[in-house]
């Protein structure tokens, strides 16, 4: 369960087929699913990480005092994440410009390539989870941590994305838990998307496709803040904006049943992009969100004008430091129509992102049909 995954490798043996026995902490079932390849493979693996962690959680709670601690769900080891996760084998990548183009939902064809590309989003869902789970978290609360679990750290020395001592208390329990139930679901929307696929006589693979999602996600590697935001809050507040839209799409194709399904996955992804603003300002508290800006002072005449300005740091609020990471690892402006309903569901007022669109760019709502 250490093998690890070279950047750009598409083609990594499936673990899980040469193992028979089960993961027993909550870090391996996520480093065995990102060095699992087939997609349905992965899906069935997390779903049954959850019910391993709902189970073992559910004695816990039936458990009295110190028994019960003994016997929560072991978060599991520090581990390193893989360079690149284990995809499909047969799976055609593409550069982004080069993927089919989904078009409108008028044809079966389309819709099909529409399903394809959604169900492509979901497999790196899973696999972006799982790499939360396993990228960080040696930032968990010392007190979640079993004898063991820091050795492999402590004896290999890979690096570490963001340091503990920043962080406070660090992360609880309770991130770990909502984590795992966000990886279920993102299992249980492409279980969904390609078993829609194949009722529509097509599958999952049969379409090129593109990484660019995991290599947003790349940028956003070093710390959890910039990982919460850029994929959790932007791009999966993308996914309430465009819903509206596509759900229009498939109605008005005559496909009730895909847009019933997208309806249900929606009703998910709000908790996502709620969880994602929840961990953020929480991380955001914890840190004191410090970001770096210019000095006000003003040099005088003095003063060397070959020298840079001073630079001190500065204490600001969660909204403010989310513009920050936005402006620094999202490249281009949030684009409207937003959907205010979904967006206010999952907690992030306007103030979150409409300073973040283009300039004289009218923020029009989109609504839920």
């Amino acid at each position: 369960m250490s093998d690890t995954v070279e950047a750009g490798s598409h083609h990594k043996t499936d673990v899980s087929a040469a193992s028979e026995d089960k993961p027993n902490t909550l870090t391996e079932w996520s480093l065995l699913v990102l060095t699992t390849n087939e997609a349905d493979e992965k899906a069935r693996l997390t779903l049954e990480a959850f019910e391993w962690w709902k189970r073992t959680e559910s004695r816990a709670e039936a458990a009295d005092g110190d028994q019960a601690a003994q016997s929560r769900a072991p978060i599991g080891p520090v581990l390193q994440a893989p360079a690149y996760p284990s995809r499909p084998v047969a799976q055609r990548v593409v550069d982004p410009g080069s993927a089919p183009r989904r078009g409108k939902g008028g044809s079966p064809e389309s819709r099909i390539r529409m399903l394809h590309a959604l169900a492509h989003i979901e497999t790196w869902a899973i696999d972006l989870s799982h790499d939360v789970l396993l990228r960080f978290r040696h930032l968990a609360n010392p007190s979640l941590n079993r004898p063991g679990d820091l050795a492999a750290v402590e004896s290999e020395g890979f690096p570490l994305a963001g340091d503990l001592a920043e962080y406070g208390e660090g992360l609880p329990r309770e991130f770990f838990a909502d984590w795992i139930r966000i990886a279920a679901d993102e299992a249980k929307h492409y279980t969904m998307l390609s078993s829609r696929l194949r009722e529509l006589g097509s599958s999952y693979g049969a379409l090129p496709v593109h990484d660019g999602l995991w290599e947003s996600a790349m940028v956003t590697s070093d710390r959890l803040e910039h990982r919460l935001a850029i994929e959790h809050m932007v791009h999966e507040g993308r996914g309430l904006d465009v819903l509206p839209a596509t759900v229009r799409r498939f109605r008005g194709g005559g496909d009730a049943r895909s847009a019933e399904l997208l309806l249900e996955i929606h009703d998910d992804e709000i908790t996502h992009v709620a969880s994602g603003l929840r961990w953020f300002t929480h991380l955001c508290v914890q840190r004191g969100c410090s970001s770096t800006a210019e000095s006000a002072q003003h040099q005088g005449p003095e003063d060397d004008d070959t020298k840079a300005p001073k630079k001190e740091k500065q204490k600001v609020d969660p909204v403010a430091f989310f513009h920050q990471v936005v402006r620094s690892k999202f490249n281009g402006y949030l684009k409207p129509p937003f959907n205010k309903e979904a967006r206010d569901k999952a907690l992030m007022s306007d103030e979150w992102y409409l300073p973040l669109v283009k300039p004289k760019s009218a923020p029009v709502s989109a609504t839920r049909d």
